[in-house]
């Protein structure tokens, strides 16, 4: 399994403090309110289509937040990060008339814009819980012949909780799949075809996050955190392809698909 025992890891690492004595606990207003975190990452990504294709490579980003507090135990935050990268395909190339399939290896350049808001409120120092919504986009475009621009948005609703001790914290986060279009730029393989446009209407996902906060390092305090992501998307519904204006007859859908990434991030907080 990819990334096998990577949750069981980060469970151990951000739960770690909290075998220890209770003391000297830093308050949620030092930790997480904070008004403005700014850094970068770098990710292992892996996305499959089963038996079918896959993307996997490094990708590297940016990220940053913006937060405020609306009471002593309450917040909200902007968070954003944006990951481009090239990224190996490892699949088959179709002809859309004939169906036939040529295995095929190239390279493909993505581009992944996450933006979520959280309302934050702080039950205790030690536990926290959030929810908010959430945006995500993809971009993907193969280099060579046969290849076409696929254009992903997402909607979901981020929900978890975040525990801390001391100068670290670990947090789980939930997506709750709201609705998501993707669109096959189909026109640049062959100005006769139209483009297709295919809705998802369910998905689950998941990350969690290990973080450490550390003030000795840079003249600003430095958090690094690890994480891990899981994305799970069933097929789409078949969408039928119309060339030249008129029905083709062929029907294609988005097939199932599974996303994992490992990441790390570096980041200072003004």
């Amino acid at each position: 399994m990819y990334h096998a025992g990577i949750f069981y890891i980060l469970l151990m690492v951000g739960f770690s403090p909290f075998l220890k004595a209770q003391s000297d606990l830093v308050a949620p207003t030092k930790i997480f309110f904070k008004p403005f975190q700014f850094g970068v990452q770098l990710e292992n990504y892996r996305y499959v289509e089963p038996g079918l294709i896959s993307h996997s490579g490094l990708l590297f980003g940016i990220h940053g937040s913006a937060a405020w507090a609306y009471s002593e135990n309450a917040g909200g935050f902007i968070l954003g990060e944006i990951n481009s990268g090239e990224l190996n395909y490892d699949g088959a190339l179709c002809d859309v008339n004939t169906n036939v399939c040529t295995e095929y290896k190239a390279k493909t350049n993505d581009v992944i814009l996450r933006l979520t808001h959280r309302f934050d409120y702080a039950v205790s120092n030690q536990f926290h819980f959030f929810a908010g919504p959430g945006f995500r986009c993809l971009i993907d475009r193969g280099q060579g012949a046969g290849f076409y621009t696929r254009m992903a948005s997402y909607l979901f609703l981020p929900a978890g909780i975040t525990l801390a001790a001391d100068n670290y914290s670990f947090e789980f986060e939930y997506d709750f799949f709201m609705k998501g279009m993707i669109k096959s730029h189909l026109s640049e393989v062959n100005s006769t075809y139209e483009d297709i446009t295919h809705s998802q209407e369910n998905g689950k996902a998941f990350r969690v996050m290990a973080s450490g906060r550390f003030t000795n390092v840079t003249t600003v305090p430095l958090v690094l955190s690890l994480y891990y992501e899981k994305r799970e998307l069933p097929s789409s519904e078949p969408k039928e392809l119309r060339i030249n204006g008129l029905q083709s007859g062929k029907f294609y859908k988005e097939p199932e698909n599974i996303t994992e990434v490992l990441g790390f991030r570096a980041a200072i907080i003004y």
